[in-house]
């Protein structure tokens, strides 16, 4: 007899019985292991909404798209003062603006600049946007008033 005889021989005797086993039915516990694996499967295929932020350089898209927002808030305010107009640029031009810019910006790290303070630096240009826009808003008022005549209520900035 050769070596493929003598396996053939030993799997064939072997049969499974698991009435008369000292090791019982595994069958419910290979199906619990089974549905978990498949439970594990949809679960990665379907990330949570906070898993999907993206990230660029360790800056997420909404730290970019803040910093984005305020540069233009700023950019509006200096168009104003320099056209002597309200100014606002579209809304959805804007935003597709901000959309487009993150690649460019992770492309030449140009975030890296603000290290992991991107959201510190974003507060403190939207402040100081906001008093730049104040301190115009003052100027304004008072010119308005010394022209009405109303000196009393000017105040000096």
């Amino acid at each position: 007899m050769n070596e493929t005889e003598e396996l053939t021989e030993v799997t064939e005797s072997v049969t499974v019985d698991s009435n008369g086993d000292d090791w019982g039915d595994f069958s419910s516990v290979f199906n619990q292991l089974k549905t978990e694996e498949q439970q594990t499967e949809s679960d990665d295929e379907a990330p949570s909404a906070a898993s999907e932020k993206v990230t660029y350089n360790n800056v997420t898209e909404d730290s970019m798209q803040a910093l984005g927002s305020v540069v233009f808030v700023i950019l509006e305010q200096v168009t104003s003062l320099a056209a002597g107009i309200e100014f606002h640029f579209d809304e959805k031009g804007k935003e597709s603006v901000i959309q487009a810019a993150a690649p460019v910006l992770n492309k030449y790290n140009a975030m890296s600049m603000f290290g992991n303070y991107i959201e510190e630096a974003t507060l403190v240009i939207a402040v100081l946007g906001l008093l730049f826009s104040a301190r115009q808003t003052i100027a304004k008022q008072k010119q308005e008033a010394l022209a009405n005549g109303k000196e009393s209520e000017a105040v000096a900035a």
